[in-house]
């Protein structure tokens, strides 16, 4: 074979390896450009993971704030604070610091990415516009804190969560659900329009818990609580109940458990029925009136007019010993007190 046909079949063979290459390049490249695509979409559809970690002190203070999402902080037996943070917005970031005995977590960039409506997040705190909410970015915190810590989390449309904690507690929401586990030490838990859900471990504990239109629950308490709700209702379960001041506009109040020595309670509502039921060893002396409503016991004492002619209904007595004072009044809701 001469030089010339030897070149010229050099020339198809290349040329025939470079056909059949040609589909593998091509499917590897469009296999990149499809790979690729789809990192993007599960990041622009699942958000962003952001973790971060520092050391912190086992009694020190540690606080968290969020717009919107939710903040789940659960304690453990670690000097760190440790947070996973979804992040639902190309904007948001996460703010991690530990200082002089003090943490803070903060979801920072709300509303840097578009215009936003409603209560926003910069860098100094909040801002509040009364016009709406903030827009579609939302945060998911994780957050492990060291269990003895004095712990604060503030929120706007974000649901709270607290359990295992042993400090003091200062749990605040705007339109978001409250949940929490109490120990002996103080709480303190605020929403607008959010629920409040309280469960304790039957230590005595002060607790004060408010909310505009939301529903407020306590279990298995014991000590002092202060509860106040404007429309929402009021439930509490204390053994043994101590100082307890219940308050509605138009919501029910319901307490149950027992009346520890020396007790105080005292329940007011407008238009809410109250109800009570609370086993008392000590006994108390009680003074129930109401303007239009009933009012009714399990000891079968008649409630007596405020006046022959005009409305109102009282009723006034002393249980066993009277250690303790009840002090229920309605304007229009009915009354039931029973000791056992």
């Amino acid at each position: 074979m001469d030089t010339g046909s030897r070149d010229r079949q050099g020339i198809h063979l290349t040329m025939r390896s470079r056909a059949r290459g040609t589909p593998a390049i091509l499917a590897a490249a469009m296999l990149l450009a499809v790979g690729t695509l789809a990192a993007a979409v599960t990041e622009a559809a699942g958000g962003r993971t952001v973790q971060r970690q520092v050391a912190a002190q086992p009694g020190g203070e540690v606080l968290i704030s969020n717009v919107a999402g939710s903040i789940d902080v659960s304690a453990w037996d670690r000097p760190q604070v440790a947070v996973t943070a979804d992040l639902q917005g190309d904007s948001l970031g996460l703010d991690v610091t530990s200082e002089g005995g003090r943490t803070s977590v903060r979801v920072t960039g709300y509303g840097t990415g578009g215009f936003c409506f409603g209560i926003c997040f910069g860098d100094r705190g909040f801002s509040f516009n009364p016009f709406g909410a903030a827009g579609g970015e939302e945060a998911h915190l994780t957050v492990h804190v060291p269990r003895m810590s004095r712990l604060g989390v503030t929120a706007v449309s974000a649901d709270v969560s607290s359990t295992g904690m042993t400090g003091a507690q200062r749990l605040q929401s705007v339109s978001g659900e409250v949940r929490a586990e109490l120990a002996s030490a103080d709480a303190d838990v605020k929403t607008v329009s959010g629920d409040i859900l309280l469960h304790g471990n039957g230590q005595s504990s002060h607790v004060t818990a408010s909310s505009v239109s939301g529903n407020v629950t306590l279990t298995n308490g014991g000590g002092d609580l202060q509860a106040a709700s404007i429309s929402g209702s009021l439930q509490a379960s204390l053994d043994p109940a101590q100082t307890v001041r219940l308050h509605t506009t138009s919501g029910d109040i319901s307490l149950s458990g027992a009346l520890g020595r020396g007790a105080l309670l005292q329940g007011e509502t407008l238009s809410g029925h109250i109800r009570i039921q609370a086993h008392a060893p000590e006994g108390f002396a009680y003074d129930l009136s109401s303007f239009s409503g009933n009012i009714d016991d399990c000891f079968g004492q008649p409630a007596e007019r405020n006046s022959q002619y005009g409305p109102g209904v009282h009723m006034t007595g002393t249980r066993g010993a009277g250690d303790g004072d009840v002090h229920i009044k309605t304007l229009s809701g009915d009354i039931s007190l029973c000791d056992r």
